[in-house]
């Protein structure tokens, strides 16, 4: 309605205007560089409307060249952004899939509409991956180190390559590289820790532990446990260099840390001993027998008494070891045996045969072969307790819980998986091995595992 009532206005106005140039036509006169221009005052009104009307066009043309071509293009970029991170969420899906080509095809359509985005680079080396293009994903992954937004995801796409080519020193290189642009993420920690433990660097994984536990990526019982190894690790190398009082203090660290690490309780005890302290030593191990025997400890004892006869160590065994826990089957397996080797026939059978045979592993068989042949020169009742303990399923020895490797030492770094800390004494039930988890990173080698 108000649109209406203008219009009409503008007519009137239109026509009263007309009307009162028709009734006043006057003349107008222009003199300007010797051209003289006389006309009716309505024409050069209406000329004057022309000319401008001239000008609102050529200006309206001007402003739609200017800013047309733009928003085409503008558009057309975003409908290609559109297409590009269409193709992107297209890939992934397919790499959660396992579809290796849906992926490959996805990476080359992103990689054509999106090819400044950092995201099309990351899609490309995954569909590489995937495909088995070790190669090309090296260099998509080298191309992201040059742009610091996408720098760390290259390091560790290079690192899982050089991991899966047993490229130790190119994965060293690669995860301190990732450790200096974010130390406190998970993976690098757990990289990092695994290098050098592998590596023997025992004070730096100290550190890596330590940063661990801050950053609640361990709990501090587990940070306690592994920090206990560490510092026994470092408690042997000292040994080694001669520096007894500084390998005394790592190792009564260590086994306050983790009294049931038997390593760090025999290697304090062996200290004790060179130091000339044999009963803080004996003292030390009856303890640790009275909470959990184990053969080492048994051996560690009867080491302190090298000069003793056969029948004196039997007895200092008996009173000074395993006294604390004398129906443990440990210890009636080091009695028999120190008892086989002073003779006394009566107290070894004794001690075996108060053994299940059913639930013994090999040692017992070995022992009573002894015995036999000892005791009695029967030498076919001995072979017969050989061959019953070659039957024996479980063989006492440290086990790898992360790869199954057994060893006749402990060690704390497998030497086939480079897992730290999984080495688990088995005498009679049989370990079962962890199954690698998705990725590859083994369970037991990182900082915080189980």
């Amino acid at each position: 309605m108000l649109r209406l009532l203008l219009i009409f206005v503008a007519v009137v106005l239109l026509s009263l205007g007309a009307a009162w140039f028709a009734e006043n036509p006057g003349h107008v006169v222009i003199d300007w560089q010797g051209y003289r221009i006389d006309t009716y005052v309505a024409v050069a009104g209406l000329l004057a409307i022309a000319i401008v009307v001239v000008v609102a066009m050529l200006y309206l043309v001007w402003r739609w060249f200017r800013t047309r071509p733009g928003s085409f293009l503008a558009r057309r970029s975003e409908k290609r952004r559109r297409k590009g991170f269409s193709a992107f969420t297209t890939g992934l899906v397919a790499i959660a899939a396992g579809d290796a080509e849906g992926a490959r095809r996805s990476a080359v359509a992103t990689e054509k509409m999106l090819a400044d985005e950092p995201l099309a680079l990351l899609l490309a080396a995954q569909a590489a991956e995937l495909n088995n293009d070790d190669r090309a994903a090296k260099v998509y992954y080298e191309k992201m180190l040059d742009n610091p937004e996408t720098e760390f995801l290259g390091v560790r796409g290079l690192f899982g390559l050089a991991r899966r080519k047993g490229d130790q020193d190119e994965a060293v290189k690669l995860v301190r590289r990732a450790y200096r642009l974010q130390p406190n993420t998970p993976w690098v920690l757990k990289s990092l820790f695994r290098v050098q433990t592998v590596s023997g660097d025992w004070a730096a994984a100290e550190e890596t532990l330590a940063r661990a536990e801050r950053a609640k990526l361990v709990t501090s019982e587990e940070a306690s446990r592994r920090n206990a190894v560490l510092l026994l690790c470092q408690a042997e190398k000292a040994e080694t260099d001669g520096d007894r009082k500084h390998a005394v203090k790592l190792a009564g660290s260590a086994h306050k840390l983790a009294p049931s690490l038997v390593p760090a309780t025999v290697l304090l005890a062996r200290l004790h001993k060179a130091s000339g302290k044999e009963r803080k030593a004996a003292s030390l191990l009856a303890e640790a027998w009275t909470a959990a025997p184990h053969p080492a400890y048994a051996e560690a004892f009867m080491a302190l008494y090298p000069a003793a006869s056969a029948e004196e160590r039997l007895k200092q065994l008996q009173s000074g070891l395993t006294a604390g826990n004398p129906d443990h089957a440990e210890s009636r397996l080091a009695i028999a045996e120190a008892a086989i080797a002073a003779g006394d026939w009566t107290a070894a059978r004794a001690a075996l045969e108060a053994l299940d045979e059913e639930q013994s592993d090999s040692r017992f068989h070995r022992l009573m072969a002894s015995l036999d042949e000892r005791q009695n020169g029967d030498a076919e009742a001995a072979r017969e307790w050989l061959a019953k303990g070659a039957e024996v399923a479980v063989e006492p020895s440290w086990v790898c819980g992360n790869c199954d490797r057994h060893s006749g030492e402990w060690r704390p770094v497998c030497p086939s998986c480079g897992a730290f800390d999984s080495f688990h004494w088995q005498d009679r039930e049989p370990v079962t091995a962890e199954l690698l988890p998705a990725g590859g990173e083994d369970r037991a080698a990182l900082p915080y595992s189980g």
